[in-house]
């Protein structure tokens, strides 16, 4: 058995991806508009543009949502580390939020305070892992503090609320094309964008700023690569069987789990027609407090189970944030993927059962 990992990489089969790449040979450009039309259908949104890399998409998109406002980001104290990195590379300062204990995202109350005591250039909301945010709250408290809303998606890539695909909600969301997200193009980032206006805005604004020198691409700087198209084109086209193989691997872990005493498996709601590609546990009973100890041992075993989105940055204050601070310490992410079959998961279930016959003092939380 190999190292189990939590990195989903959902390749589609090499066959499919050669069979795209043939169509483009002497056309390789090609590749990109049609993988953003794909892109289009695919989150039913009006205008779709592709970029680089998920990190500059999200950039872009915060200099586009706060332009003309104050240079500050709202996000969430508890959110993936880099997300710090990527306000701050956009020449922006974060506006830390504690975290609803319900949902793991940005708690609106808290929002709702910041944002009517100090200037907030924008809102960006990130769906939490297994979580889908509330959208309509957010979007309700962007139209009455007058602060644009924008999503970063990356987590929430296929899935649906109140019936409609993630994706075209407030002024712009973003999504990742890396490996271990479950749309791989083995690098790039997707804006995509629910009103055509909002799109129009942004071609407007990426030429302002010298990002925008043909005006057949919304990106001349910063774009695409076409493998990267051809890759996410195959990768589309996977997406269904990836999903249902997540989602077998997710119900594996929801059995074996089932009455363990010191992890609660944190679930998915099927009516959001999620894409099951993260198992969240929740610390409980004798494990809260304990999960460095309870990684520690899992890791003797090869298998990679990591923190959920910890350590806490540095820069949060605790006293502003008390629930940031302490749902960093409450959950973990197990292994799924490609890498990983359901015997896998089999295994993963008999150490954690191990471990909990060890710790003293097991109890319900």
């Amino acid at each position: 058995m190999g190292y189990l990992s939590t990195m989903n990489l959902p390749a589609p089969p090499h066959a499919g991806f050669v069979e795209v790449l043939s169509r483009y040979e002497n056309k390789p450009a090609a590749a990109i508009a049609d993988f953003e039309r794909g892109l289009k259908e695919f989150f039913q949104v009006e205008a779709v543009a592709t970029v680089s890399n998920c990190f500059t998409a999200l950039s872009i998109a915060l200099l586009f949502a706060s332009q003309g406002r104050a240079r500050t980001v709202a996000i969430a104290g508890l959110a993936y580390r880099r997300t710090v990195d990527i306000v701050r590379w956009a020449g922006l300062q974060p506006v830390y939020i504690d975290n609803s204990p319900v949902d793991l995202g940005m708690a609106l109350e808290d929002l709702r305070s910041k944002v009517q005591s100090q200037p907030v250039g924008c809102i960006m909301v990130q769906h939490p892992m297994v979580h889908i945010a509330d959208v309509d709250a957010y979007l309700a408290l962007g139209a009455e503090t007058g602060v644009p809303v924008m999503f970063d998606s990356v987590e929430a890539t296929g899935a649906s609320y109140k019936g409609r695909r993630i994706g075209g909600f407030g002024l712009v969301e973003g999504f990742s094309l890396h490996p271990s997200k479950v749309v791989n193009g083995a690098e790039g980032g997707v804006l995509t964008f629910g009103q055509r206006a909002h799109y129009e805005d942004f071609l407007e604004f990426t030429t302002r700023i010298g990002l925008r020198r043909d005006p057949s691409s919304p990106l001349s700087l910063f774009g695409l690569e076409p493998v990267h198209a051809v890759m996410g084109m195959a990768s589309l086209a996977f997406y269904d069987e990836a999903r249902s193989k997540f989602r077998e691997q997710y119900l594996r872990y929801r059995e074996n789990l089932r009455n363990s005493r010191i992890l609660e498996l944190v679930e998915y709601d099927p009516e959001t027609d999620p894409n099951y590609k993260s198992v969240l546990v929740r610390m409980r009973g004798a494990l809260v407090g304990r999960r460095a100890p309870f990684l520690a041992h899992l890791e003797t075993h090869r298998i990679g189970a990591r923190p959920y989105y910890a350590p806490l940055h540095p820069a949060v204050d605790v006293e502003q944030a008390p629930n940031s601070k302490l749902l960093a310490e409450q959950y973990a992410i197990l292994p799924i993927g490609y890498s990983v079959s359901l015997d896998d998961i089999d295994f993963i279930a008999e150490k954690i059962a191990a471990y909990e016959a060890t710790v003293q003092g097991v109890g319900d939380a």
